[in-house]
Order: structure tokens, then C-alpha cells, then sequence
């Protein structure tokens, strides 16, 4: 809720109407003072006066003007008040939606708050009631269920004091089946064990492997780099670019000087200094000439040193090809006498090996079926026994392992079809139990849910009732500010017309 509650609009109007009476009555003050100053001044004036009538008159100005000054910012700060007071019940009106409104048609939007919200309670009533109802429909179900649980329970307790009774008998028979559950268990760890540090090496491998490569690929980019840095420093060494480049530009500067010099000499009318600027640049080209015939000899004498430089090397390849061949030829034959000879001794031992291996095969294999022979004579026994011990026990000789060590609800067949396994009674019996816990735990969610639900709903009804009343007490605040609000300008219409 806005600031805008609780303030009195009509406080600004009173204090400008105080105000004004107090300045009315302060200017009669005034003239009654100046009246008093005239009745007793004399004319002309007594010798020896301290003050004459027009002096008092002066001072007394003075403090009217003084007052006058005070008057018009207290005048200043009643209106500054009143505006900021407009503005915060303007703000409040605009949060209440009644901005522009006349007083009837507030009275109507807070009457339609009124209705939505009698309506909303009305709904939120129905609501109520219906959740109660079913309350009351869950707590039969929920005696009826616990009847039911309770059956349940003694036969639960029944089934416990007999397999306590049996547990005696089949503990040889059980602890066979744990040590061979735990035994399967800890191979399966071991093995998703094993596959996971095998994944995890090929990982490590990878990553030595990319780091290499990356470290290979930098190193070969620096490298290059290197190289070419170094190729252009040598050819900067070698062929004096730079030097080369600042002796051309060099020269065009002195024949440009040169040339400007003859121009300005023959602008002057100098003859004599023309025509030696003029004979200086054709010796300067005479030169350039000169020079460029000997570059162009040198040049050509150099292309006919590399071109027999070439053939040279040429020749030099040519002749280290052909060793090459010749080498290589002789490499071929000699690997290929080595490697017959190496077949030989190699199918000389092998048959050798061959022979000694089979041996050993038919001993060994002919120990194994002795083994085997022996194997499944002890199996079919166990078998026999352990088929006779279920048979008798029947089908509660299961485990007493907790839930997630048991058997899987499924298995797979000799034709590769996935078929349920049978259910004992005492896994029934379990699966009941925990259904039933289940459900008494989501009864009793439900119900807190409800509870939750029927406390936030009578907040939300005391919210809206204090809404209201606030609201109301809103209506009744509006309502006398406007009444002292008009009461008090048409006072000081009054006092104005006064």
C-alpha cells in the first residue's frame, strides 16, 4: 500500500487560510501603528526629536516589508507541501485504479473488488468443502486398508517364525548360494573394473599422443619461421638490398636537383650554367649506360657459369642415381639369398617345434578329458543332491539378501528369449509390504498436502478480508478529506470575498 493512506489533503488549504488571516490581520496592525505615528507627529517638528514621524514611518515599513518577505515562503513552502501531497494521493489513486475517477465510480470499482472477492471465498469455500469430503472418504478407505494391513501383518509374522524355523535347515544350502553370488559379483566388478583402467589408459595414450603432436607442429612452426627469418636476413647480407635501394634513391635525388637547377638556369637566363648542368647529365646518363652494358656482360657471363654449373650437377645426379640403382639392385639380391636361407631354417625348426608341440598336445589333451571325466561325475552328484534339497525346501529356500544383491526378475532361455522369473511367495509377500508402506507414506503426504492446502487458504481469506477492510477505511478516509477539503475552500472563498 502507497504512502498516499492517512494523509490530510486539506492541511495545505487550512495553513494558506491561516496565513492569509494572519497577514490581514498584521497589515491592520501595521496601518494602525502608521495611524498612531501620524496622530502623535506634530507639524512642523519639535527641535530635538530623536526621530522624526517620517523616520518611524520608515522603520515601520521596513519590518511590514521584513514580514511580508516571511509571509510569501511560508507561502512558498504550503504550496510546495501541497503539491507534494497531491502528487503522492495521485500516485495512490493510480495504484488503486481510481485515477480520474469521480467518487461515485470508485465507490462502484471497490464494490466489484467487493463482489470478486466474495466470489472468490464462495468458490474457495466449495473447494474447502469438497477437500473435506474427501478427506473423510480417504480415512474410510484408510481404516479399511489398515484392516487389510493388519491380516496382512500376522501373516507376515506367521511366515517369519516359519522360515526362522527353516532358516536352521537351509543355512548350509544358503551360504553355498551367497559365496557363489559373491564370488559372481566381485568377477563382474573386477572385470568393469579392468575395462574401466583399460579405457582410461587408452585415454591417457590419446592425450600423450595429441600433446606430442601439438608440441611437434609448434615446434615445426617455429622452425619455418626461423628459417625464413634467417633466408631473408642472408639474402638482406648478401645482395645489400637496403644499400642498393638508398644508392638508387640517392642518385634520383641528385638528378632531379640536377634538372631543377638547369630549369632555374635557364629561367635566369644563365647560359653558362644550363649548359654545364646540362653536360653533367649527359655524362651522368653516359655512365648509367656504361655501367648497365658491364651489368648486362657480368650478367650474362654469370647466367653462362650457372648453365654449366647446372649441367655439372646434372651430370653429378645423373651419376649418383645410377650408384644408387647399382646399390640397391645388390641390397635385393643379397636379402633375397638371406631370406631363403632364413625359410630354410625357419621350416626346419618349425617341423621340429610342430612335432614336440604335438606331444604335448595329446598328453595334455589327454589329461584334460581325465579332468573333465572326473568334473562332470562331481557335477551330476551335486546336482543330483542340490535338485533333491530344493525339492524338498521348495520354492522358500530363496535368499535373504537385501533387494538389489537378489537374482534379476528376468532371465534369458536356451532359445535367447527373455522370460520373467518366477516369483516365490515370500518375494509376493515382500512386494505387498512395501506397496502397502508405499501407500500409507503417499495417504499421509496427501494429507499434509490438505492441511497445507485448507491453512493457505485461510490465509488467503484473512488476507482478503483485511484488503477490504483497508479498502473500506480507504473510502472513509477519501470521503472526509474531500468533505474538509471543501468545507475549507469554500472557507476561503469566504474569506477571500471578505
Amino acid at each position: 500500500m502507497s504512502g498516499g493512506i492517512g494523509v490530510d489533503v486539506s492541511e495545505g488549504a487550512r495553513e494558506l487560510v491561516d496565513l492569509s488571516a494572519e497577514s490581514v490581520s498584521m497589515l491592520g496592525e501595521h496601518m494602525r501603528q502608521i495611524g498612531e505615528i501620524i496622530e502623535n507627529s506634530t507639524q512642523p517638528p519639535r527641535a530635538g526629536a530623536p526621530r522624526s514621524t517620517a523616520r518611524k514611518v520608515f522603520d515601520k515599513l521596513d519590518l511590514y516589508k521584513a514580514y511580508c518577505a516571511d509571509v510569501a515562503r511560508r507561502k512558498l513552502e504550503i504550496e510546495k507541501k501541497q503539491r507534494e501531497d497531491f502528487e503522492r494521493i495521485t500516485a495512490w489513486r493510480k495504484e488503486c485504479g481510481t485515477e480520474g475517477s469521480t467518487l461515485v465510480e470508485e465507490m462502484e470499482i471497490l464494490y466489484n473488488k467487493v463482489r470478486e472477492l466474495k466470489h472468490i471465498i464462495e468458490e474457495e469455500q466449495a473447494k474447502l468443502e469438497a477437500e473435506r469430503q474427501r478427506v473423510a472418504e480417504l480415512i474410510a478407505k484408510c481404516e479399511r486398508k489398515d484392516r487389510k494391513m493388519s491380516e496382512l501383518a500376522h501373516l507376515v509374522v506367521a511366515k517369519k517364525e516359519l522360515l526362522r524355523t527353516n532358516a536352521h535347515r537351509t543355512a548350509s544350502v544358503s551360504s553355498w548360494l551367497q559365496c557363489t553370488i559373491d564370488n559372481i559379483k566381485f568377477k563382474f566388478k573386477a572385470d568393469q573394473e579392468r575395462e574401466r583402467n583399460r579405457i582410461e589408459h587408452h585415454q591417457r595414450l590419446r592425450k600423450a599422443a595429441a600433446e606430442r603432436r601439438l608440441k611437434g607442429i609448434t615446434r615445426e612452426r617455429e622452425r619455418r619461421l626461423l628459417q625464413q627469418s634467417f633466408l631473408a636476413f642472408q639474402e638482406e647480407t648478401v645482395e645489400c638490398r637496403e644499400a642498393r635501394m638508398k644508392e638508387e634513391l640517392r642518385k634520383r635525388y641528385d638528378d632531379k636537383i640536377l634538372i631543377l637547377e638547369a630549369q632555374l638556369a635557364q629561367a635566369l637566363g644563365d647560359e653558362e650554367r644550363a649548359k654545364a648542368l646540362i653536360n653533367e647529365q649527359v655524362r651522368r646518363i653516359e655512365e648509367e649506360k656504361r655501367k648497365a652494358k658491364e651489368s648486362e656482360r657480368a650478367m650474362r657471363e654469370a647466367q653462362k657459369d650457372a648453365r654449366a654449373a647446372r649441367a655439372e650437377r646434372d651430370k653429378a645426379l645423373k651419376q649418383r642415381d645410377e650408384a644408387r640403382a647399382a646399390k640397391a639392385e645388390a641390397d635385393r639380391l643379397r636379402a633375397i639369398a638371406e631370406r631363403e636361407r632364413d625359410d630354410a631354417l625357419a621350416d626346419a625348426a618349425d617341423a621340429n617345434a610342430r612335432s614336440e608341440e604335438y606331444k604335448r598336445a595329446m598328453a595334455k589333451a589327454e589329461e584334460a578329458q581325465r579332468a573333465l571325466e572326473d568334473l562332470m561325475r562331481k557335477k551330476n552328484k551335486k546336482i543330483g543332491s542340490l535338485q533333491r534339497m530344493l525339492a524338498e525346501l521348495g520354492a522358500e529356500s530363496d535368499s535373504d539378501a537385501p533387494p538389489d544383491e537378489r537374482p534379476p526378475a528376468f532371465f534369458v532361455n536356451e532359445s535367447g528369449e527373455k522370460v520373467p522369473r518366477a516369483r516365490t511367495r515370500k518375494e509376493r509377500m515382500c512386494m505387498a509390504y512395501r506397496e502397502a508402506e508405499s501407500a500409507r507414506w503417499e495417504l499421509r503426504l496427501g494429507m499434509a498436502a490438505m492441511v497445507d492446502k485448507e491453512v493457505a487458504t485461510k490465509k488467503t481469506m484473512e488476507q482478503l478480508v483485511t484488503e477490504l477492510q483497508t479498502s473500506q477505511r480507504e473510502v472513509k478516509e477519501v470521503r472526509w478529506a474531500h468533505k474538509v477539503l471543501h468545507e475549507d475552500m469554500e472557507a476561503l472563498a469566504e474569506a477571500q470575498r471578505a
